[in-house]
């Protein structure tokens, strides 16, 4: 959507862009064209400050964005990819199998939340062209798809009682005291969480907040 829109003319004009106590009070008070908008409208109205943010030329380098629930950062993200996707316009990309897709992706964690973005971003981006330029996925299928490229096959993810399953059999066959439970947690709050790839690095790591001490022996038995 470009600034010049009626609708982002509209959700971007003076008596908007400022939030407010009084600004808000008079919103609600008198009629205005903006509350005859569709909710999808206000879905993706940006605050001045969003807007710089999400229509910023360029960043050297990463950009972190951050703030409480309810603050707009998705919405601000869901407006930079649209303004990335309309300088992309036009780039040539491969959407194959082993192709890169898209230029510009977006990711959440739920796939509610992405078909939700996916169809606001129908509203910022107009043309088909535009809209080709981006993706977005939840980092669940988004995960599968990469994988599935390396491997050539869709992975398949153990649930709960293989897991526990497969640590009961991993602790009876290094002849451990420890519960699937207690290894399941080690795995991922202490070696997963700290990125820990070797067995000197899991030897020395922290482990503050596990509950159980682990000495060195025991750390080199269980991590084995």
């Amino acid at each position: 959507m470009s600034d010049s829109s009626p609708t982002s003319a509209t959700l971007t004009s003076p008596a908007w862009a400022s939030t407010s106590t009084s600004c808000l009070w008079s919103a609600c008070s008198a009629p205005r064209p903006t509350l005859a908008h569709p909710f999808a409208a206000w879905r993706i109205f940006l605050s001045p400050a969003q807007r710089r943010i999400a229509y910023a030329p360029r960043y050297a380098g990463p950009a972190q964005v951050t703030g409480g629930a309810g603050t707009g950062k998705t919405v601000t993200a869901l407006h930079r990819a649209a303004y990335l996707a309309d300088q992309a316009r036009g780039q040539l990309y491969s959407a194959g199998p082993d192709g890169v897709g898209p230029p510009i992706l977006l990711t959440t964690f739920t796939r509610n939340l992405a078909e939700s973005l996916e169809a606001q971003f129908g509203l910022l981006a107009e043309d088909n062209e535009v809209r080709r330029q981006a993706e977005i996925l939840n980092v669940d299928r988004l995960a599968y798809r990469i994988v599935e490229r390396a491997r050539g096959t869709r992975p398949v993810i153990a649930d709960g009682r293989e897991l526990s399953q497969r640590w009961s059999g991993a602790a009876s066959a290094a002849g451990l005291p420890f519960t699937p439970t207690f290894l399941d947690r080690e795995w991922q709050q202490v070696i997963l969480a700290q990125d820990l790839h070797t067995e000197q690095q899991y030897l020395t790591c922290l482990r503050a907040g596990q509950g159980t001490p682990l000495g060195k022996s025991q750390r080199s038995r269980s991590g084995s």
